[in-house]
């Protein structure tokens, strides 16, 4: 069967409208049964106003999926973990959230303060995942669109990169790409719903421009959105290597001919993608080793130190 993408303009109605029918399209009560237990796991990425509303999953959306879901199940929980140098609460309470949590009933929980369990995931030993994610009977995610300068892309697919609820998980970046594809072949997100209302480009997936896309896209399959996400933005899909393999793992679909795309494409999008600045590609190469991970990059003083550095070398074009 061919995997279909829905995508809806919020320029012609509410972000409610457009995630309704969004679910509606995609039978979403197929996969959500009544009194089902549900975890959404929005991107929280920034924890500052400042950018909050281009680099973290918008509240509006957050609120519409809500809003559908209770009219199956109250059993919902909204979730995301620790990012290395900042408590997602405080990305939280930037975005919003609090207002929608609280509003519609259901809970927040910050994972990396939440029980956790081991999985059978060679390459995440020391690392667990959440109790409430390994157990819940549905799992969705909420991806923003942005560029990312490791990935290239961060969406459906990348966005499970933060429920490993370890703020250090940076070690685990050796593996990034590897370990994207392993935690959505065990997470298995029934229903990805994508933020593109504003958008990232550029130095994604928190140091780029904000746009104005004013889309909204889902679907049962993260591979074949992110994949039709890129090529509806302008980007190449064979550059995101992670979503690559996941196609190669058969978690979801790549080539275009077997997508459905529904919905009105009249418009033309072209947003820059991110480049991988020497300094970036050269930080993530020194991940493999514990030391520098452990001892200079989750430094934060030094981090601060090289930081200014690298924006110093980046006025000069030498970044």
């Amino acid at each position: 069967m061919r995997s279909k993408v829905v995508v809806r303009s919020t320029l012609s109605g509410s972000v409610l409208d457009g995630v309704r029918a969004i679910l509606e399209e995609l039978e979403w009560k197929k996969q959500v049964s009544e009194g089902a237990s549900v975890v959404l796991k929005p991107n929280l990425s920034w924890p500052g106003r400042n950018k909050a509303s281009y680099a973290n999953t918008s509240p509006d959306v957050l609120d519409a999926l809500i809003k559908v879901l209770l009219e199956r199940t109250d059993r919902i929980i909204v979730g995301e973990s620790d990012g290395t140098r900042f408590s997602v609460d405080e990305c939280f309470e930037a975005s919003g959230y609090a207002d929608v949590v609280a509003k519609n009933g259901v809970r927040w929980v910050n994972f990396s303060r939440a029980p956790t369990e081991p999985v059978k995931i060679p390459m995440l030993e020391g690392f667990e995942l959440p109790v409430d994610l390994m157990h819940c009977d549905v799992f969705i995610t909420l991806p923003k669109l942005k560029t990312h300068a490791l990935t290239y892309f961060t969406g459906a697919l990348k966005n499970q990169w933060g429920c490993i609820p370890r703020y250090d998980r940076i070690l685990l970046h050796k593996q990034l790409d590897e370990l994207i594809v392993e935690v959505n072949s065990l997470l298995k997100p029934a229903l990805s719903i994508m933020d593109g209302v504003w958008a990232m480009e550029g130095r994604g997936p928190v140091n780029g421009r904000k746009v104005k896309l004013d889309l909204l896209l889902g679907s049962s399959d993260p591979v074949a959105l992110d994949v039709s996400a890129m090529r509806l933005v302008g980007l190449d899909p064979q550059k995101a290597r992670h979503v690559v393999m996941a196609a190669e793992r058969g978690l979801g679909t790549f080539s275009n001919e077997e997508i459905i795309i529904s919905g009105d494409l009249g418009r033309q999008f072209c947003i820059e993608p991110a480049r991988l600045e020497r300094t970036v590609s050269m930080m993530n190469f020194l991940t493999r080793y514990p030391f520098f991970t452990k001892h200079i990059l989750l430094n934060n003083t030094i981090f601060r130190l090289g930081k200014g550095t690298v924006a110093a070398l980046r006025r000069f074009g030498l970044s």
